[in-house]
C-alpha cells in the first residue's frame, strides 16, 4: 500500500502505472489530502499522477512521481527440487529458483530442512544461509540405507518463503554395520552340526540382506587346523526389494561342496544345517550378513564338538512259532566303529504307546518274545551300541496269525429303553484275547417266556434292538467275530421294556421319623398294578428305585 499527498479542492483521479508490466489503473476519491492506493505488488516501482475534477470535468494530470512497494517474503517456493543419492550417506539436493514474480524482493538465501524416516536420528534438520546464487547441495554424514525427505526454502530480507513440497530418497546400500544375532550351533550327530542366528538389528543392516556366509575351521588343540569353508546361505530373490543389480555373492569363494542349507524368512530365525564333518571333532563357527556392498561384521565364534560317529544297523531275521512265540536272530552290523557294548531290542504291540526294551551281550545273538498275541501286529527295533550311543536301528513288523476270539464282549448294559425298543452298549474282548481284528457283533435276544432265539450284528460296539413287545422281559447276550469266526457267547442279561399303561400312583402315602437320620415310608399299592417296573421315590431331587415285591 502506498499513501498519496494531495491539495485538491473536488474529487480527483490518481493514475497508477507499474514500471514493470506498465498496467494503468484509475482511482477516483472525494476530496481529501491523501488516499492510500491498496493491493500493490511487492517491491514493485510505481509511477502516480493526479488530476481533479470539477463539474466542467476532468483536469490535467500533474507529472508522474515514482515510488517502491516494500519487500516482501517470496511467495512460491524453489522449483523443480531433485535428489540424487551419491553414497550410503550423502544426499545431492539440487533446485531452481522461485517464478520471478514470486520473488517479493531479492532473494538472499537459501535453506534446507531434512528428517529421517526411520532409524536411530529421526529429528528434523536445518541447514541455513545457503548463498543465493547456489542451486545445489550436499547433505552429509546421513543414516546409510535410510529414506529422507527433504524440503527447500527461499528467503529475502524479510524473511523465509514457502516449503517445497517434500522430496523422497533412500540412501545408497553399504556393508551390515553389525553381524547377525542369537547364532547358536548345535552338534545334529557324529557328521552334521545345526547353524541358528536372526539377522542384524534393522537400523544396522544397512541395506537389503541378500544371504549369509558361515565359516567354520576344524580346531585341534584349541587352534585352527587346515583352510576355512565357507558356507553360502542365499536368500530367495523373492525377497529382495532394491533395484540395485551388484551380485556380490557371486564372488564368495565356496571351498567345500558338500554342504546342506535351509533358510527361513529373513526377518526370523534361520538355520542351515553343515554336514560332512569328522565325529568327535570341535569346530568354529561365525556367521555374517551381506549386502550387494560386501559382507558385514563376523558374529562371535561358537565352538561346538560333533558327537562320536555309532554302529550302523545290524541285520535281523523274526521267525514266528507256535505257542504265541518269535525267535529274533541278528548279526552284527557291518561297519562297527569303536567298541562294541552289546545291543538294544525294543518290541511292542502296535496299538500300544510304551515299547518293551532288552538289553544284550556282545555276544548275543538271538532271543525268545513269548507271550505275544494272535492276530496282532509288532514291531520290532534292534541297534548295536557303542560309547558314543545307540547306532542306527533295523526297524521291522510282523502279523501273529489270527484266531477266533478267546473272550466274549465286556460290560453289556442298557442305555436307552422304550416301550418297544432296547438301546445296548458294551467293550470289546480284552486286547490280548480278541485273537485279530473284530469285524462284527452279533446280539441273540428272546422272549424270556420264548425259547426262540433272534440276531442282530452290527460292527459298532452299540445296538437298538427294536419291535420288542411293551412291558416284556427279554434274555440278551452278544459274541464277536473275526475273520476266523466267532468266540464265546456272553452271559445274558435281561432288560425289561417299559408298559405303555398309565402310570399308577401309590395310596395313603406315609412318612415318619425313626431316627436322626432316617424316615420310615409307607404306603399302599393298588391291586391292578402288575408291573414289574420298579416304583419311583423322588426326595430332594433325588430318585430312588423301588422293586415291587408284591
Amino acid at each position: 500500500m502506498i499513501e498519496c499527498v494531495l491539495a485538491t479542492c473536488g474529487t480527483a483521479d490518481v493514475l497508477v502505472v507499474s514500471r514493470q508490466d506498465f498496467p494503468q489503473n484509475r482511482v477516483t476519491f472525494d476530496p481529501a489530502d491523501s488516499f492510500a492506493v491498496d493491493n500493490l505488488k511487492p517491491d514493485t516501482l510505481y509511477m502516480f499522477s493526479l488530476a481533479a475534477r470539477s463539474d466542467m470535468g476532468l483536469g490535467v494530470f500533474t507529472q508522474p512521481i515514482e515510488a517502491r512497494t516494500a519487500q516482501s517474503t517470496p511467495s512460491a517456493p524453489p522449483q523443480e527440487v531433485r535428489l540424487i543419492s551419491l553414497s550410503s550417506t550423502s544426499i545431492k539436493v539440487s533446485w531452481v529458483a522461485p517464478p520471478t514474480d514470486s520473488h517479493h524482493g531479492e532473494i538472499v538465501c537459501y535453506s534446507l530442512a531434512y528428517q529421517a524416516l526411520s532409524g536411530e536420528d529421526v529429528v528434523r534438520h536445518q541447514v541455513s544461509g545457503i548463498g543465493a546464487d547456489v542451486t545445489s547441495y550436499e547433505l552429509e554424514n546421513l543414516e546409510k540405507w535410510t529414506e529422507y525427505l527433504v524440503w527447500v526454502r527461499a528467503h529475502t530480507d524479510v524473511g523465509p518463503g514457502p516449503e517445497s513440497p517434500a522430496a523422497r530418497i533412500r540412501t545408497k546400500e553399504d556393508v551390515p554395520g553389525a553381524p547377525p544375532r542369537k547364532v547358536e550351533a548345535d552338534a545334529l550327530n557324529s557328521t552334521a552340526i545345526k547353524v541358528t542366528w536372526k539377522p542384524p538389528l534393522s537400523v544396522k543392516q544397512h541395506g537389503q540382506i541378500r544371504g549369509y556366509q558361515l565359516v567354520y575351521s576344524r580346531l585341534e588343540n584349541g587352534e585352527p587346523h587346515g583352510q576355512p569353508v565357507i558356507m553360502d546361505v542365499s536368500l530367495p530373490e523373492a525377497q529382495w526389494t532394491d533395484e540395485e543389480s551388484t551380485d556380490y555373492h557371486s564372488s564368495i569363494s565356496v571351498l567345500h561342496l558338500n554342504l546342506v542349507a535351509e533358510v527361513h524368512n529373513y526377518t526370523t530365525l534361520q538355520e542351515a544345517i553343515i554336514t560332512g564333518l569328522l565325529p568327535e571333532t570341535t569346530y568354529s563357527v561365525t556367521v555374517a550378513a551381506y549386502t550387494t556392498k560386501g559382507d558385514g561384521a563376523r558374529s562371535k565364534a561358537k565352538l561346538v564338538t560333533t558327537t562320536g560317529a555309532v554302529p550302523s544297523k545290524p541285520t535281523m531275521i523274526i521267525s514266528t512259532t507256535i505257542g504265541n512265540t518269535a525267535l529274533i536272530q541278528w548279526q552284527p552290523p557291518k561297519e562297527m566303529v569303536g567298541e562294541h557294548m552289546g545291543y538294544k531290542l525294543q518290541y511292542k504291540r502296535a496299538e500300544e504307546d510304551a515299547f518293551i526294551v532288552k538289553d544284550f551281550r556282545p555276544t548275543d545273538d538271538h532271543f525268545t518274545v513269548t507271550g505275544l498275541h494272535k492276530g496282532a501286529t509288532y514291531i520290532f527295533k534292534l541297534c548295536a551300541k557303542n560309547r558314543a550311543g545307540n547306532g542306527e536301528e533295523y526297524v521291522k513288523e510282523i502279523s501273529t496269525p489270527e484266531d477266533i476270539p478267546s473272550n466274549y464282549p465286556q460290560n453289556i448294559s442298557v442305555v436307552g429303553l422304550t416301550a418297544t425298543s432296547t438301546k445296548l452298549a458294551w467293550d470289546p474282548p480284552p486286547l490280548s484275547e480278541r485273537n485279530g481284528k473284530i469285524v462284527k457283533y452279533v446280539v441273540v435276544y428272546r422272549d424270556i417266556n420264548s425259547q426262540h432265539n433272534k440276531t442282530n450284528s452290527t460292527t459298532e460296539t452299540q445296538m437298538t434292538i427294536q419291535d420288542l413287545q411293551p412291558d416284556t422281559t427279554y434274555d440278551i447276550r452278544v459274541q464277536a467275530f473275526t475273520s476266523k469266526g466267532g468266540g464265546p457267547i456272553s452271559p445274558s442279561i435281561q432288560s425289561r421294556t417299559m408298559s405303555t399303561s398309565m402310570p399308577v400312583f401309590t395310596k395313603n402315602f406315609g412318612v415318619k421319623a425313626v431316627t436322626k437320620t432316617s424316615v420310615l415310608l409307607t404306603w399302599e399299592v393298588p391291586e391292578t398294578y402288575k408291573s414289574q417296573v420298579p416304583l419311583k421315590e423322588l426326595y430332594h431331587t433325588m430318585y430312588l428305585d423301588i422293586i415291587n415285591t408284591l
